[in-house]
């Protein structure tokens, strides 16, 4: 496992933790009203990121052709290899995140927080590439096609973002709200680990796609808390987020296109437990 990781998976076991001794050691009947002006909280949280859209790989094509003679007559040939477009979903698994948000009261019903986020997706086989061969000799045209299975590299990334909570209830122990984020997401490179057709492998090295790029992210959610005691809740949350394209890496596809994206749209669903201190 990765440092990042260990280091996120420590701060979610920790406030989980700190959570239930909290929840233990509080009478349930004493409610306060969270978030509190000048006060500060932590949320350790994890989720899923769910239905996801965007077109994470491009179209794209590149035409190949040749011409001769054979015997004695002229023979044209071409070769048209092309992608078409992938969104996330179609090319990963759900991805999973791990992270924090740290929050701070402006009054009893708004508070700001700062979030850091891990976000892991396991890459599946896709339709990679679809070729189409043309050959036209002495009057006749022959045309076959074929297409080859590809997969990608694991995605994973190390967010940062900001944003605000208003919460509609301030008296009561369940605490609905809405929250809009803006923040930026560092994704590791992403290759095209392999192109394979009828079980064998048609490039000998992975081929870049992505290099490891900054992005920038927004969403709006809405959520809610529930007071366990004076100072713990638990939460949940979901919405709609947006994450802009990375960066394409020319150096194996040149002007193919296929690497022109990179976007992401999807819905998170995401649990924590809210400490104040």
């Amino acid at each position: 496992m990765r440092v990042k990781q260990k280091v996120l998976v420590g701060i979610v076991t920790m406030g989980l933790f700190g959570a239930m001794q909290a929840a233990s050691a509080q009478s349930a009947g004493t409610i306060r009203s969270l978030p509190q002006q000048g006060a500060w909280s932590v949320t350790p949280e994890f989720g899923a990121e769910l239905s996801d859209n965007g077109s994470f790989i491009s179209s794209g094509s590149f035409r190949q052709s040749a011409t001769g003679t054979l015997w004695g007559s002229t023979i044209n040939a071409a070769v048209t290899l092309s992608t078409a477009a992938r969104d996330f979903k179609d090319v990963y698994k759900d991805a999973y995140s791990l992270g924090a948000s740290f929050n701070y009261g402006l009054n009893e019903a708004t508070e700001v927080f700062g979030r850091v986020r891990y976000t892991e997706a396991k890459a599946k086989e896709f339709n990679a590439l679809t070729a189409n061969a043309t050959v036209t000799w002495g009057g006749a045209t022959i045309s076959a096609n074929g297409t080859a299975q590809g997969k990608l590299s694991d995605y994973s990334s190390w967010g940062l973002e900001v944003g605000s909570r208003y919460f509609f209830s301030t008296k009561d122990a369940f605490k609905p709200y809405v929250s809009p984020s803006l923040g930026f997401t560092q994704v590791d490179k992403i290759n095209l680990e392999y192109v394979r057709f009828n079980g064998t492998n048609l490039f000998s090295s992975p081929i870049r796609m992505y290099k490891s790029s900054w992005a920038y992210n927004l969403g709006v959610t809405v959520g809610f808390r529930y007071d366990l005691s004076k100072t713990t809740a638990i939460g949940v949350e979901t919405g709609y987020r947006y994450q802009d394209k990375l960066k394409a890496d020319d150096t194996d596809l040149g002007s193919y296109g296929a690497n022109r994206s990179g976007k992401r749209g999807y819905i998170p669903l995401t649990v924590g437990v809210n400490i104040a201190f």
